[in-house]
């Protein structure tokens, strides 16, 4: 009888050495195959002790620090991840990852394969071995959180968002990135802001709340704004606010007060000026337009 081809290598599982871990798994047996096809993401929060040692993997892998820091090994050279590094390794790429134990790693990964991966690491100069500083972290970040929130999802189409994704990722590293010498506690120090502004946008109303709840000088914040994202804290608050606002008017017969309110706006009349500016037509045509999009179901 012929024999029956050997199946492809399983990626590994997942690491025990980890809390509060947020998985997706879509295709655990890298192949040759077309396209750009996700395996599985995730996101880790290290526990003091982690440590990973392998003389290569199954398929192509990108990691991103977002807090903390460790020691990457990549084919033999010794590198201090910081928050901000964005690293790949894959098929006979040996590799370790060391957390420190006293400001141990928070890391998100997505494992993938396909015969377009070569082209697109090359673009975004992530041929493994390969570390870079990305230019928004954030960014990034929130990108690797919408990888995973789609890939969870029990419906047809997750493979296909999930390497929507991806692509997005591989595309914004190719940004130019911050300086190799940016220190650590600064990129977290931003982060933690930004990290306040998407949980707590609602309950600040100036730049010293925001200052306050980072934990952190209006001053310097400004500073670390103004550096890594050409911007300002204000700019940056003001414009999740108008998302809030934007989503609540878009989903539901809300009143334009009632979605300045809960977006953390004290004064409707300067919410309805910021949203025309922003969105180029006053809050109650954005909402007539996009409930105009999206009828009531019938009743029976």
């Amino acid at each position: 009888m012929p024999r029956r081809p050997a199946p492809p290598p399983a990626l590994p599982a997942f690491a025990a050495q980890v809390a509060d871990p947020s998985y997706a798994s879509l295709d655990m047996h890298p192949r040759a195959a077309d396209g750009l096809i996700v395996s599985c993401a995730g996101r880790e929060r290290c526990l003091p002790g982690y440590r990973i040692d392998r003389s290569g993997y199954a398929c192509l892998a990108l990691e991103l620090v977002v807090e903390g820091t460790g020691t990457l090994t990549l084919a033999g050279k010794n590198h201090r991840l910081q928050p901000g590094h964005l690293f790949s390794y894959g098929p006979r790429v040996p590799h370790g990852i060391t957390s420190s134990p006293r400001r141990p790693l928070v890391k998100y990964f997505v494992d993938f394969f396909g015969r377009e991966t070569a082209a697109l690491c090359r673009a975004s100069r992530l041929t493994p071995p390969a570390l870079l500083s990305v230019a928004e972290p954030e960014n990034m970040r929130r990108l690797f959180e919408e990888l995973i929130r789609e890939a969870q999802k029990p419906h047809a189409l997750r493979a296909d968002l999930a390497a929507t994704y991806l692509r997005l990722l591989l595309l914004k590293a190719r940004e130019r990135p911050a300086s190799p010498s940016t220190s650590p506690r600064a990129l977290e120090t931003l982060q933690r802001a930004l990290r306040v502004i998407e949980t707590r946008h609602a309950e600040l109303h100036s730049l010293a709340d925001l200052a306050a709840a980072a934990h952190v000088n209006p001053a310097h914040l400004c500073r670390l704004f103004a550096r890594f994202r050409r911007d300002t804290p204000q700019r940056c608050l003001t414009r999740r606010k108008l998302d809030t606002a934007a989503r609540l008017l878009a989903t539901g017969p809300i009143l334009v007060k009632e979605a300045a309110a809960a977006a953390g706006f004290a004064d409707a009349l300067h919410f309805s000026r910021v949203f025309r500016r922003n969105f180029g037509c006053s809050p109650r045509d954005f909402q007539t337009r996009h409930l105009a999009n999206h009828p009531k179901p019938r009743k029976n």
